[in-house]
């Protein structure tokens, strides 16, 4: 923990007064004031795998691209994913995917994810805690096919953060900064249930501030934003799973534990505005 701390420290002093920047442009600034970091991955693999809802199935799935642990796939574990290299930073060893994108037809590869961490509750309410090892969860799905089954807290846009909309709506047709986003943000308030897979059914929305009863234990606020370079005519957008009414994404804790309960308690508990988290993922490879 001691290591973990001067790592942070170290970070930190590098980010400085630039960290409030870094953030705020991002529709995410109003949360440094009570607690904020974010870190970017570079796109892992792309595979017809998905560990949470077809374990031991390679090739089960439609096309994802991962990001951050460099070694998920049909057969991973917690125990085969843990300690591996990551293309994530400073030990966020976790896995992230989501359906593969495609622009008239042809794939795109993902320029990069970045993930912010937020408060998810007001002073007075619970204290935030940590990802447990290994927790689960899938916001979104593939079933969606119509605009009265998108994902809410989900919007599209362009990679500048101009023409933000929800998913109910077609990503914009044209983005002067050459690319389209993805925005997802994940549920936060937690009943304290884990079932070994996924247990999106056991976290909920906060409102106002606060958890609704029976969801006590709040997690930091987790958005996902992936970037694709699509040129300024962003042209017909479809998924792996389908049009774009079917956008969603799969979350597997595998951070350093260490490392993510730290930035928990001094970024988000502790109330610091930690900015642009960055750093170098020591592991070893699948």
């Amino acid at each position: 923990m001691r290591s973990v701390r001067r790592t942070l420290a170290t970070t930190l002093a590098c980010v400085g007064a630039t960290g409030g920047l870094l953030v705020a442009g991002n529709g995410v600034a109003n949360a440094a004031a009570s607690g904020i970091w974010k870190i970017d991955c570079q796109y892992s693999h792309s595979l017809m795998d998905d560990p949470i809802v077809y374990p031991g199935q390679p090739g089960a799935s439609h096309l994802h691209d991962f990001f951050g642990n460099i070694g998920t796939n049909a057969n991973s574990t917690y125990a085969s994913m843990d300690g591996v290299t990551s293309t994530c930073a400073n030990k966020d060893r976790a896995s992230y995917w989501a359906p593969a994108l495609y622009r008239n037809g042809v794939k795109i590869k993902p320029a990069i994810a970045r993930i912010y961490y937020t408060n998810a509750v007001s002073p007075g309410e619970e204290q935030t805690v940590a990802f447990p090892k290994g927790f689960r969860m899938i916001k979104g799905s593939a079933m969606n096919q119509a605009s009265s089954g998108a994902p809410d807290h989900t919007d599209w846009g362009c990679t500048d953060d101009t023409q933000i909309a929800s998913v109910k709506n077609p990503p914009p047709s044209r983005c002067a900064s050459g690319g389209i986003q993805v925005r997802i943000t994940f549920p936060s308030c937690w009943d304290g249930v884990m079932t070994g897979g996924n247990d999106i059914s056991h976290v909920r929305y906060p409102s106002g501030g606060k958890c609704p009863a029976g969801f006590t234990k709040p997690f930091p606020t987790m958005r996902l934003n992936i970037n694709y370079n699509t040129g300024v005519d962003v042209g017909t957008i479809t998924l792996a799973s389908g049009n774009t009414y079917s956008i969603h994404a799969d979350f597997w804790n595998t951070w350093d534990q260490a490392q993510l309960e730290y930035l928990v308690d001094y970024c988000i508990r502790q109330k610091h505005d930690c900015g642009h988290f960055t750093g170098t993922s020591p592991g070893r490879n699948p």
